[in-house]
């Protein structure tokens, strides 16, 4: 399950109200809390999102664990948990999945405070 994002790094969701208003953003990257955290990541189910939601959560983990991530560390575990989803769900190659993947990753990146983020043309 998604960590939930400690007190500290709330004022970093704060500050992109232009982006997103707070309580969009916290979703966005929380994932809904009547669902059991799952985000949408506009799959044609609800299992794909389920497995994407979950790829997500173990990458989340990885940028919030306890030592630094590089960027080609991190490039390969979000290829691998995206070559899990595909597996079974070939919709996430579409364009709204990798946005999302794309999207999310780099806002908590942002959050964490890496100077690096991903790009889904070339790192997925």
């Amino acid at each position: 399950m998604c960590r939930r994002i400690k007190q500290e790094d709330q004022k970093y969701l704060q500050e992109d109200q232009e982006e997103f208003g707070q309580e969009d953003q916290a979703y966005y990257i929380q994932g809904n809390k009547n669902n059991n955290n799952m985000k949408d990541f506009e799959m044609f189910t609800d299992e794909g999102n389920r497995a994407c939601t979950e790829a997500f959560e173990n990458i989340y983990n990885v940028i919030f664990g306890d030592k630094f991530v590089s960027e080609a560390e991190l490039k390969k575990i979000v290829k691998e948990q995206i070559a899990q989803v595909e597996e079974n769900y070939e919709e996430v190659r579409d364009t709204e999945p990798e946005w999302h993947f794309e999207n999310r990753i780099n806002k908590v990146l942002e959050i964490r405070g890496y100077a690096y983020r991903v790009n889904r043309y070339d790192d997925f």
